[in-house]
């Protein structure tokens, strides 16, 4: 995918994983070594091997994807943007237009009736915003409350943590209502496993 948000997020999950590992490893101890020296260079020196195989070989995918990135200097350069931006702005003066669409929102799945006229699939890109939109301050504690018990569940796992991150962020870009099934998926998944894994570990204990 070229899309701006999953790249910046993954690279973000990804600095943040390796940035924890490799501050670890100094915490614990280091000492230069020859060996440890051949192994950055070895490592320094596969990572430049395959980072230019990947671009003579996905030359066209990796420069759309650069020029998408670009779009976050110059955002008012693409249609896409403008109309995201339109839609946030429309959302959000909808939002406080009266006291009862704040509280309870417009209905769930009226987004794309109230913004284009038509019974169609549309969402400003933002999970809080839509759903501040659509089932008001209510909708928007109740899931901040469901969010806050899947981190709290996970937070001890780092990889977990940084899928939570990595998913959270991309709700509050990309992701509709309709979406976030995918999130609180894999989010569940991630929960069951610490809970199985978390009953393995503890010894067998007689009632």
């Amino acid at each position: 995918s070229a899309a701006r948000g999953p790249m910046l997020f993954l690279v973000l999950a990804l600095v943040i994983r390796y940035g924890v590992t490799f501050f670890s490893s100094i915490k614990k101890s280091w000492k230069f070594s020859f060996k440890k020296i051949s192994y950055i260079i070895g490592g320094v020196g596969i990572f430049a091997a395959a980072a230019y195989y990947f671009m003579d070989k996905y030359e066209l995918l990796i420069q759309r994807s650069i020029d998408r990135l670009m779009l976050l200097v110059n955002p008012e350069s693409t249609p896409s943007v403008a109309v995201r931006l339109s839609q946030v702005a429309f959302a959000l003066d909808k939002i406080f237009e009266k006291a009862g669409y704040f509280l309870f929102g417009l209905g769930i799945g009226s987004f794309g009736i109230w913004f284009t006229g038509v019974d169609e699939r549309k969402y400003p890109h933002n999970i809080i915003l839509e759903i501040g939109f659509e089932m008001g301050i209510v909708g928007v504690i109740l899931f901040l409350v469901l969010a806050f018990l899947y981190f709290y569940k996970i937070r001890p796992n780092l990889n977990f943590l940084l899928v939570y991150i990595y998913l959270f962020l991309n709700s509050m870009k990309s992701y509709s209502l309709v979406d976030s099934r995918i999130m609180f998926g894999i989010l569940s998944v991630l929960v069951l496993y610490r809970a199985v894994d978390s009953d393995d570990a503890k010894p067998d204990e007689l009632p």
